[in-house]
C-alpha cells in the first residue's frame, strides 16, 4: 500500500480528532467569556475583572488543551 491512499486514509480519522479538539477550545475559551460577564453582572462590577480573569483562566485551559492533545 503506498503512502498516499495511507494518508488518505487517515484523513477522516485526523478530521475527527482535530475537530473535536477545536470544539473543546471553544467550549473552554466561551465558558470563562460567559462565566466571567455574569459574575460580573451578579455583582455589578463596573470593572470587568471576573471577565477578563475566566477568559485568562479559560485561554490557558484551551493550551493546555491543545499541548495535552497534539503529544498523543
Amino acid at each position: 500500500m503506498s503512502t498516499k491512499q495511507n494518508s488518505k486514509r487517515n484523513l477522516p480519522e485526523s478530521l475527527i480528532k482535530y475537530s473535536g479538539m477545536s470544539t473543546k477550545i471553544a467550549l473552554a475559551i466561551l465558558a470563562g467569556v460567559y462565566g466571567g460577564k455574569y459574575l460580573d453582572e451578579y455583582w455589578k462590577l463596573e470593572t470587568p475583572i471576573f471577565t477578563l480573569l475566566l477568559s485568562m483562566l479559560g485561554l490557558a485551559l484551551a493550551m493546555y488543551i491543545i499541548i495535552k492533545e497534539t503529544r498523543q
